[in-house]
């Protein structure tokens, strides 16, 4: 198993978007992975209906990109939501 830890906060200097360089990192680290589970997990969901709602800045193409799941916290409830192809899980 190979998990990216990824920052989702608004501040992050660097940006936070798909073509950030965080996310330009993810893409490439994830290509470059051969294990055979690949998770990315940060702290706001990108899916949520619980009270902070989902991320939609982190709505990233996780599947795309070659992922096989993507944890986050944030909302204090357990949820599991698949979303093209791929489980969401929020467990804060």
């Amino acid at each position: 198993i190979h998990f990216f830890a990824l920052d989702t906060d608004k501040r992050e200097p660097d940006g936070y978007g798909p073509d950030s360089v965080m996310g330009r990192w993810c893409r490439s680290a994830v290509a470059a992975s051969t294990a055979p589970w690949k998770i990315a997990y940060f702290h706001h969901p990108p899916f949520s209906s619980s009270g902070h709602g989902p991320t939609k800045h982190m709505q990233w193409p996780f599947r795309e990109w070659g992922f096989d799941a993507v944890m986050a916290g944030h909302d204090h409830t357990y949820e599991r939501v698949m979303h093209d192809g791929i489980p969401y899980f929020v467990n804060g």
